[in-house]
């Protein structure tokens, strides 16, 4: 008999745990997932300052020298032809930087340069390339980039430069004079 109210037990049991109200008695044993909380997040906002033309004009002219650079390499064959028009465009576009910060006497030649990659870039997009006009395209891209080069480097373009108005001056000299500290953004929230 107390074999019978065993198994009667257990199979009430195994009916009670495997049927349809089990979900319930389940969740208790599941962990649940903890609901992750976004850190706050902190920008260091800084005074800006207005940097002079001769440092702005150097960037910009970094940026062109790169990219004509790449053009020349690229402008074979192997190169991608949207990568090349891409290059174009972005030489044109910081040669326009640069035109902006000369006097207009020497901005005229920039213009000339300018045309000449509108030029190489129509080609670029109307159509791909022969070897014969890829050759004829890299000399002209040569000559260009040796005619800027000597012509509007940071060293040969500095007394071409526009005048810095007195309060860049003044700023840039404040900001390179004062010594730097590098604090972080829990001692700026912190008062440290």
């Amino acid at each position: 008999m107390k074999k019978w109210i065993y198994v009667i037990l257990i199979v009430v049991f195994a009916a009670s745990v495997s049927g349809c109200g089990s979900t319930d008695w389940r969740k208790k044993f599941i962990r649940k997932q903890q609901q992750k909380t976004a850190l706050p997040k902190y920008y260091e906002v800084k005074e800006f300052i207005p940097q002079p033309n001769l440092i702005i004009y150097k960037k910009h002219y970094v940026f062109w020298r790169s990219w004509h650079e790449e053009l020349m390499k690229n402008i074979d064959s192997t190169g991608s032809r949207k990568r090349n028009i891409r290059c174009v465009v972005d030489a044109i576009s910081n040669l326009k930087d640069m035109q902006a910060r000369v006097i207009p006497e020497k901005a005229q030649k920039l213009d000339e340069c300018m045309k000449e990659l509108e030029d190489i870039k129509q080609k670029l997009v109307d159509e791909t390339l022969t070897s014969s006009q890829t050759s004829g395209t890299r000399s002209r891209l040569n000559k260009m980039y040796r005619f800027i080069k000597r012509e509007f480097s940071p060293r040969a373009i500095t007394p071409f430069l526009l005048a810095d108005s007195p309060e860049v001056t003044e700023n840039y000299e404040k900001q390179k004079e004062e010594p730097q500290e590098k604090k972080g953004i829990l001692d700026q929230i912190l008062g440290k």
